[in-house]
Order: C-alpha cells, then sequence, then structure tokens
C-alpha cells in the first residue's frame, strides 16, 4: 500500500507514475489530493458556523489612543464610516498572529474593490499590557504590514465592551455603523472573513 502524506510527496509520486504509467501511483495520489480539498471545504465550513454574528450589535466608545506612527487617534477616526471594518488585536511576539497577518494584509489590500476596511490593535504579547512601540514598528517593517494600528492593553479591550481578552489574534468584525457584529479568536482566514462580511449584506437587503 501507498501512502501519500503531503502536497510534494503527492507530486513527486504523481510525476512517477505517469511516466511508467503506475495507475497504483496515481490512484493513491488522486485519493490523498481529494481528502486535502474535503478537509480545507471541512474547515471553511468549520470557520465559517463559528464566525458567527452577534445577536444584537454592540457600539463602541471612543478612546484616545496612540497609533503604532506615534500619532494620536480616536477609534472612531477609523470605524463607523459606512463601511465594514475589520479590526484584528495582534501582538509582535504571538506565533499565530504572524500566520494570520498576510491574511489581513492581503484584506486591507483589496479595500478599494471589497469595501471592507482594516484597523489593528496591537497590544503585548503575552502580558496583554500596552505594547513597545518601536517593537510594533519594527514587526510592520519586517512584515509590510501597511494597514494602521491602535496601541492598546487588555484594559482598553475590556473598556471597549468586548469582554476579557481570551488571546491573539482575536478578529472583530463592525458593521458600517461601526458596531460590533462578530468576535472570532483565533486565525481567520481572508475568505470567511469576506464571506460572512457579504452574508451580512446579503441579510439586510
Amino acid at each position: 500500500m501507498i501512502v501519500v502524506t503531503s502536497y510534494n510527496k503527492a507530486f513527486k509520486l504523481l510525476q512517477i507514475g505517469c511516466r511508467i504509467g503506475s495507475q497504483k501511483l496515481r490512484r493513491s495520489v488522486k485519493t490523498f489530493l481529494t481528502l486535502k480539498i474535503y478537509r480545507t471545504k471541512i474547515l471553511q465550513l468549520i470557520m465559517l458556523l463559528l464566525f458567527s454574528p452577534l445577536v444584537m450589535a454592540v457600539g463602541l466608545p471612543n478612546p484616545v489612543l496612540e497609533g503604532s506612527d506615534g500619532v494620536t487617534y480616536h477609534l472612531k477616526d477609523f470605524i463607523g464610516k459606512g463601511r465594514w471594518t475589520t479590526v484584528i488585536v495582534w501582538g509582535a511576539k504571538c506565533p499565530a498572529c504572524l500566520e494570520e497577518m498576510p491574511e489581513v494584509q492581503m484584506l486591507y489590500d483589496r479595500r478599494d474593490k471589497t469595501g471592507i476596511d482594516v484597523l489593528g490593535l496591537a497590544i503585548d504579547y503575552p502580558s496583554f499590557d500596552f505594547p513597545d512601540i518601536q517593537e510594533v514598528q519594527l514587526y510592520e517593517e519586517d512584515n509590510f504590514i501597511s494597514f494602521p494600528s491602535l496601541l492598546i492593553d487588555y484594559q482598553v479591550y475590556s473598556e471597549l465592551g468586548l469582554g476579557r481578552l481570551k488571546g491573539t489574534p482575536t478578529i472583530v468584525v463592525l458593521n458600517p455603523k461601526g458596531e460590533v457584529a462578530a468576535v472570532q479568536l483565533g486565525v481567520v482566514p481572508m475568505s470567511t472573513i469576506e464571506g460572512f462580511i457579504n452574508k451580512q449584506k446579503l441579510n439586510k437587503k
């Protein structure tokens, strides 16, 4: 029995199977790729189910916060302007955030097409205190992050009415009025965020 455990192995075996005409090799590769596709689709479905809307949208206060650029802003300088907003609570030392940030950056790069804005709330990890601004700036530079971020700690997060911060990354989706529509802990694919928002838009029609 031939066991295929990775994409690299699958493609190598597929090449070999084509050269030597092995039906057994090709069947093993086909089975692996089919299972991978189903697993991906199932994971996306689970994420969409977990990423469920709040029963009642909750408005946010308007605190004054320092941005990662060193400038002081009001929170509502970035939200509640008639557009959906994806907020990511992230930490420069958070391993899972490193995985999520490219997805969020792609979402930001697509903002003119999708109408979805992006805002970061940078926090120290794992203490959840205020982060070091230079550490945040270095992370943004090293990882080509261009969406705006405001600096917060666990208390600021709680005062936003979002409850206790359970971890990072945390994704918060805000409707065009700046109200909280959904909150999800963990890595959330860009496609899931866009799918959720598009569904909410359809429900409003």
